[in-house]
């Protein structure tokens, strides 16, 4: 718990100038969502985020589905087919795309493209890759707003994890409870992914804390505990348990499960409910894997000079990047991107002279 409270000391005491004045704001309106009861129910406060554009589908801490707005009468979406004209799209007719929609990298492969016309909008790009899947590319600003969004989301749960892992605590040898506090547990401290049982069509079935299964618990040469599956996009995993407590209940849970069986009873939904009731409606599961990246980051850092250039910057960031990659099961990419809080960085730019 030690480095958590180190790791957001560095994240809140930073005047890092990299969050725009607007995400500021995300931020101190998203601690005032906190007090406030049933807002994502106000029609008012719709019409409210309608206005603001990309920036009002987190104004409040809360990202509206197109459900919402239809609920309230308001046209979010107004997608166009786009066209292929030898490897460049184009709006019907061969007229060329909205500004904001150019230069944005459309995979050759999707089909079915359609392109948004509102600037404002919070996807440019919507079609289906080459195994049906329906994807997007979503407005720059609004991804950068719902990342500061998630960022002050998980800078919050920080704050509140002393509480909410001491309540997790008395919930493990719960009869009700206690599937889903353990696959919390594991979550906070190997930051696996929760899993779900939704069909992602990928070649290889992806697992996560929710669906393991006891073949998934392995004891290496040295007696140390691993969970070895398939995770998210096919890559395998190999992610070492060293929190006691989590290892000897996976290995009880799997002599009981068998290789086949499922390791905890408890499906997503269900762990979504429990960390609402122990952590309250604004935090998620996910939001205990993101908030593993910060505080590995920090830890790696502390094992590194100040780099004095931009050169050593970017070499020292691909560095701790593939730290965390390497804990959480991603890409390097994905870990500098979503999970590590951007202003952990901070005195690392200035002192390798690089512009925020």
């Amino acid at each position: 718990m030690s480095t958590l409270v180190e790791a957001l000391a560095v994240v809140e005491e930073t005047d890092d100038p990299v969050m725009s004045p607007e995400g500021r704001s995300h931020y101190v309106q998203y601690r005032v969502s906190m007090k406030m009861k049933d807002y994502h129910k106000s029609a008012s406060r719709l019409q409210d985020m309608h206005k603001h554009g990309s920036a009002g589908h987190v104004l409040w801490g809360k990202r509206f589905t197109k459900a919402s707005y239809k609920e309230y009468g308001i046209n979010e979406d107004e997608f166009l087919p786009a066209e292929r004209h030898g490897k460049a799209l184009a709006l019907p007719g061969g007229k060329p795309l909205p500004k904001h929609a150019q230069g944005l990298g459309v995979p050759p492969a999707w089909k079915n493209v359609h392109v948004e016309t509102d600037s404002k909008a919070h996807a440019y790009f919507k079609g289906k890759d080459k195994k049906g899947r329906t994807q997007q590319i979503q407005n720059p600003e609004f991804a950068k707003s719902q990342n500061e969004a998630k960022h002050a989301r998980v800078q919050h749960l920080m704050q509140e994890m002393p509480k909410v892992h001491e309540h997790n605590k008395t919930l493990l040898n719960h009869p009700q409870h206690g599937d889903a506090a353990h696959a919390l547990h594991l979550i906070s401290t190997t930051g696996i992914r929760p899993g779900s049982t939704k069909d992602t069509k990928g070649d290889k079935k992806a697992y996560g804390a929710t669906t393991l299964e006891g073949r998934h618990v392995v004891k290496d040469a040295e007696g140390k505990t691993h969970l070895h599956f398939t995770g998210k996009k096919g890559v395998d995993l190999h992610i070492p348990v060293t929190d006691k407590t989590a290892a000897d209940e996976l290995h009880k849970r799997a002599a009981k499960a068998g290789p086949k069986g499922r390791l905890f009873n408890v499906s997503a939904g269900q762990l979504r409910d429990h960390v609402h009731s122990i952590g309250g409606k604004d935090f998620h599961p996910k939001d205990f894997r993101t908030l593993r990246g910060t505080p590995e980051a920090h830890e790696k850092m502390k094992t590194m000079p100040h780099p004095k250039s931009e050169k050593e910057y970017k070499k020292h960031l691909a560095t701790v990047g593939d730290h965390v990659a390497g804990i959480l099961g991603n890409t390097r990419a994905v870990a500098l991107k979503s999970y590590i809080n951007p202003h952990l960085f901070h005195e690392w730019r200035k002192s390798a002279g690089v512009k925020e």
